[in-house]
């Protein structure tokens, strides 16, 4: 009998011992010169506060002549190009178009600082040329109005001197810009170039885990996302299934190599795909619910496309797309008298 419970007592303890958390566990913790795919656990908070150093909101301001005419008048394409129109004739207005976005420090020589963002934050039309339509929508040749851009200011912010920037170069088929500004190099102390590694985004594979810096919304922020491959044009672009707002063009992607803080940028997260649709807003009327007067509106109204974002699904221009853009340019950037980055010469 004795000799019984010594055998149960044998039993219980293997099978304890067996879902004990003190069990020795082989695990493999590789180096394989590979991106992750897993949460960092070192060194992540210093390199965090690093980044932000290089990474700044912006703000661009396009400022219009607007001319309108009359359906009458019959003002068409054809008559401008042939240079019948006599604009000052006309009703005159002014009006602004603006756009936020990110920024990033790429170089700085003796206070010339080099920035990189998207084209689309910077780049606004020379011209915007509206139409009449019929009844069903569809635009007549007869234009309604024609408005020219007289002037554009960029402004970097927290940077010295209300950050004025001007456009470099831009390069609207990958959605990148080289932004230039002049500033006093002691008022720079904070403000640095990006320290990090810049990656090679061929070696980007499914499941990495990335990391995004930017301003959606104008708020400082980070996120991180689960890469896939854009497998329509894989050289200039990677998929990221982080959340995207507004203000996050031109964010810092970047990607651990063999655990943090082994930080690489691999690319500039760009946009997320959305649904257009037509609304009719009281004209004059902010966007503050507060400020909408209840019940039927008699005042003038005005027609607005808005874009309804897909979350979810962000698109990133990759580092090796950015790499070549710059290196085109590398004259420009030179002439204007900024520093090219290191990547243009590895």
């Amino acid at each position: 009998m004795k000799s019984t419970n010594s055998y149960i007592i044998f039993i219980c303890w293997v099978l304890l011992s067996s879902c004990s958390g003190n069990k020795s566990i082989t695990t493999t913790n590789t180096y394989d010169g590979k991106y992750d795919g897993v949460e960092p656990n070192e060194g992540a908070v210093q390199s965090f506060d690093e980044m932000w150093k290089s990474v700044k909101l912006i703000n661009s301001i396009a400022y219009y002549n607007s001319y309108s005419f009359s359906y009458e008048e019959n003002i068409t394409d054809e008559k401008f190009y042939q240079n019948k129109v006599e604009l000052k004739q006309f009703p005159k207005s002014f009006y602004t178009d603006n756009s936020a976005g990110t920024a990033v420090i790429l170089t700085n020589n003796n206070g010339n600082l080099l920035l990189l963002t998207c084209a689309h934050v910077v780049n606004f039309p020379d011209t915007v040329i509206t139409y009449y339509a019929d009844k069903s929508g569809e635009p007549l040749e007869s234009i309604e109005s024609f408005s020219i851009k007289i002037d554009q200011d960029n402004y970097v912010s927290d940077l010295p001197n209300n950050g004025y920037v001007k456009i470099i170069a831009f390069d609207d088929g990958i959605d990148a810009a080289l932004l230039g500004g002049k500033f006093l190099s002691d008022k720079l102390l904070k403000h640095k170039p990006l320290q990090f590694n810049y990656g090679n985004s061929d070696e980007i594979d499914w499941g990495n885990k990335v990391y995004i810096f930017g301003y959606p919304m104008n708020r400082k922020m980070i996120t991180s996302g689960m890469v896939s491959l854009y497998e329509s044009n894989p050289d200039d672009y990677f998929l990221i299934d982080a959340v995207f707002n507004r203000g996050m063009s031109g964010g810092v992607v970047m990607a651990v190599r063999d655990g943090a803080p082994n930080y690489e940028i691999v690319g500039m997260i760009k946009s997320s795909p959305a649904d257009s649709k037509i609304v009719v807003k009281p004209f004059g009327i902010d966007d503050e619910y507060s400020n909408i007067p209840k019940g039927v509106f008699k005042g003038k109204l005005k027609i607005e496309i808005e874009k309804e974002m897909k979350y979810g699904i962000s698109k990133v221009i990759s580092i090796n797309a950015i790499k070549n853009f710059v290196a085109e340019n590398s004259d420009l950037i030179n002439d204007a008298g900024y520093q090219l980055p290191r990547f243009v010469f590895e």
